[in-house]
């Protein structure tokens, strides 16, 4: 899947996200990206891996780190409907 300035502007919209101008071709790049590595995930043979080896420490995984996000307003700014941190959300389920 080749993905575009179209594609990206499609996948905002669905989001309901609002994408500036500069920032589509960065999406375009990072989306591209990611398709290429789970294509080549994809092409992997994973039959002859174990449970024991997922479990083994040869399993190199990132250290998870907490980490303070300090740009809160930011990350709300795409929010229309928040009572303080809290995201207020349409009822899904009766």
């Amino acid at each position: 899947m080749k993905i575009t300035r179209e594609t990206v502007k499609e996948m905002a919209a669905l989001a309901k996200l609002r994408l500036k101008e500069e920032d589509i071709e960065t999406y375009v790049k990072e989306f591209t990206e990611i398709l290429h590595h789970f294509g080549q995930i994809g092409e992997e043979d994973l039959t002859q891996w174990t449970d024991e080896d997922l479990n083994s420490e040869s399993v190199r995984l990132r250290e998870d780190k907490a980490c303070f996000f300090e740009n809160k307003e930011g990350l709300y700014r795409n929010i229309k409907n928040r009572q303080g941190t809290a995201i207020r959300i349409p009822k899904i389920v009766d």
